[in-house]
């Protein structure tokens, strides 16, 4: 079923999510259970953390219809360039402190799934998945921790494959 290898990788952001609200709050190291529980307490924290985390990490080629300054490069009419999503969701000039997650905080509108005609058409679905997973996840495993320190736990830091090589857990 042409789709169905994607839409099992799709769900993977939400441990990442938990890895990163222990690096980002005063949780006991290891322990698990406590970053999942204060995620859920906050609705709209699958939309935070897309901003964060953008699963939408394709590059979008466009040509450019008119001149504009992007930093401090002009980009002349009909040039091409590819738009990165990821990118914008981290523009200092939209986001208070963007290179942090912040699940508290009222967000900006993001581009986590796409704008216009390509928009994901599973966005909704990403959502809900987020909080079933993780809240299904707490209730079946409440003793989950780290085997070991989260800053011993090497990480994928691609473009599009972002998280842990590898996560031993205890429960």
């Amino acid at each position: 079923m042409p789709g169905r290898k994607r839409s099992l990788h799709a769900g993977h952001e939400q441990l990442p999510l938990v890895l990163r609200l222990i690096e980002n709050t005063g949780v006991a190291k290891r322990h698990l259970v406590q970053p999942i529980e204060r995620t859920l307490a906050h609705p709209g924290f699958e939309a935070r953390n897309a901003r964060y985390e953008s699963e939408a990490k394709a590059r979008v080629p466009a040509v450019v219809e008119e001149a504009l300054e992007v930093g401090s490069v002009t980009v002349r009419e009909g040039e091409a360039v590819y738009v990165f999503y990821p990118a914008a969701n981290r523009d200092p000039s939209v986001y208070t402190e963007p290179d942090r997650l912040d699940l508290a905080r009222n967000e900006a509108p993001h581009l986590a799934f796409g704008h216009g005609a390509h928009y994901c058409a599973g966005a909704q679905l990403a959502r809900m998945e987020a909080e079933v997973m993780l809240s299904t996840f707490l209730t079946r495993n409440p003793g989950l921790a780290t085997a070991v320190e989260p800053e011993r736990i090497a990480w994928r830091r691609g473009t599009v494959n972002r998280g842990p090589v590898a996560l031993p857990v205890t429960w």
